[in-house]
């Protein structure tokens, strides 16, 4: 679905005392994080927080920081991750023992995780992991649809309030001018008198 997504999961964050070189005895504290790929078997990767978040050469920053940032900044505020798109917990297809195995053992946090869930990850997802993905698939264009929807009908909800307004302010116009008219006499009711 979103290729342009690096799929992984930031699993921890530390902090590190390491020797300063050339500074016997000193030492500098130094933020570290291990993360995995999204429906890998579990192996891990563990880099420098301050090697990732570093520009490159072009001026541009590791696609891998991109991702871990938003968990990162959460860390250090002492707050829970944050999940990009639905929480597993939140989607009616899985239940709560699928859910648990697609976070601790997948790192898959969210319906778009499963959604954009390689084929080798398929394979380690086991039997019914296809109809999961093409489950999760209808659901992120269902959802991508309902936002289409939601924008369009308040468009039109803005253009109704607009038109009220005008038809209000045309009332009001028709009132003023009225209201300034000279009073007609009423026409004789012909059959009325004659009767």
């Amino acid at each position: 679905m979103d290729n342009n997504v690096v799929a992984i999961a930031p699993l921890r964050f530390w902090n590190k005392d390491v020797p300063v070189p050339g500074k016997p005895g000193d030492f500098t504290n130094e933020a570290w994080v291990e993360w995995v790929k999204k429906g890998s078997n579990g192996a891990t990767t563990s880099e420098k927080i301050a090697r990732l978040s570093k520009p490159g050469k072009n001026g541009q920053v590791d696609a891998v920081w991109e991702v871990i940032r938003p968990a990162y900044e959460a860390w250090l505020r002492g707050q829970e991750e944050p999940t990009s798109g639905t929480p597993l917990s939140q989607w009616a297809m899985v239940g709560r023992e699928q859910v648990e195995y697609l976070k601790h053992e997948l790192h898959f946090r969210s319906v778009e995780d499963v959604a954009n869930a390689t084929d080798s990850d398929l394979e380690r997802m086991g039997m019914g992991a296809r109809a999961l993905r093409d489950k999760a698939r209808a659901y992120v264009t269902a959802k991508q649809g309902e936002a289409v929807i939601a924008e369009a009908m308040a468009g039109k909800d803005a253009q109704i309030a607009s038109l009220s307004r005008q038809l209000s302010e045309l009332s009001d116009t028709v009132k003023e001018l009225t209201a300034n008219l000279p009073k007609r006499k009423q026409p004789r009711d012909v059959a009325t008198e004659a009767a």
